[in-house]
């Protein structure tokens, strides 16, 4: 790839801090080895630290590589953060993540191109993990289409009821306010709001995350079940209506604060009616 001076700067910067929290970074391979610069993207991306993270946004959209990657990781990360997987959870997710975008390189945004990709994996994991993989495989699939997705690539009708979609989605937002909603999502949206004032925020940035809990409380209402694939799904649904990524961020980070007070909520309500 051509760099300009600026660009190299960027560069040795990012080496210099990548260095400390993933290891040698060699400036040359990233220059002159695509997959190398991206599967670095990879790692840096899944760092712990938040700003070699920014760093690597940073670089990748200024050398316009491995961006859709960035923000499948971003995105399939973020929605395990909101169902509050555990530590370990997310360290292993990290790990075999790095070795599935590996294989995810130069791959044609399609099913089977995707599966052969998880089948080149497989094949150098310890058969306890496999089950694992494989579950992570097809939960980041999702993340990894969406962020690959084009409208060039959609249909006359998939264009036409995602433009519907999100102006319905508008509309609600606009109304959101006058929205009824039940005893028990009230109850869950009470205590998220009690909880964002314990913490000192001020109460524009409380007003807007309470809207988004309750976009996410009447999404969940079109499926009954109680569960953590719900919550998911329903944020996966939502997400896709963003279109800026610091949007989609601050959504995702609404999600997951609103989770907990949400599943309490909810297990109090089954709890209820098993005991009727």
């Amino acid at each position: 790839m051509t760099l300009t001076n600026q660009n190299l700067i960027v560069l040795s910067k990012f080496a210099s801090k990548a260095k400390k929290h993933i290891g040698l970074v060699k400036v040359a391979d990233m220059v002159n080895n695509e997959q190398y610069a991206i599967d670095i993207f990879a790692q840096a991306a899944l760092s712990a630290n938040q700003e070699l993270v920014d760093l690597t946004k940073k670089i990748s959209q200024e050398l316009e590589l491995g961006i859709n990657l960035i923000n499948a990781i971003e995105s399939y990360i973020y929605s395990l953060k909101a169902i509050n997987r555990s530590e370990e959870f997310l360290d292993d997710t990290n790990y075999f993540l790095i070795k599935l975008t590996h294989h995810l390189y130069g791959v044609s945004i399609d099913g089977m191109s995707y599966r052969q990709a998880v089948d080149k994996l497989l094949q150098n994991v310890d058969i306890n993990d496999r089950v694992f993989c494989i579950n992570l495989a097809r939960e980041f699939y999702r993340c990894w289409r969406s962020a690959n997705r084009s409208l060039a690539e959609l249909n006359k009708d998939q264009i036409t009821k995602l433009i519907t979609q999100k102006e319905e989605f508008i509309k609600l937002w606009e109304n959101i306010d006058y929205e009824f909603l039940s005893d028990e999502e009230n109850e869950s949206l009470t205590r998220y709001t009690e909880s964002m004032r314990q913490k000192g925020l001020v109460e524009k940035d409380i007003m807007i995350s309470q809207k988004i809990a309750k976009v996410i409380l009447l999404e969940l209402r079109s499926d009954p079940s109680v569960t953590d694939d719900s919550y998911r799904a329903a944020i996966d649904r939502t997400l896709a209506l963003f279109e800026r990524l610091d949007l989609k961020t601050f959504f995702l980070i609404v999600s997951r604060e609103f989770y907990h007070f949400w599943v309490i909520s909810d297990q109090q309500l089954i709890s209820n009616v098993l005991s009727d």
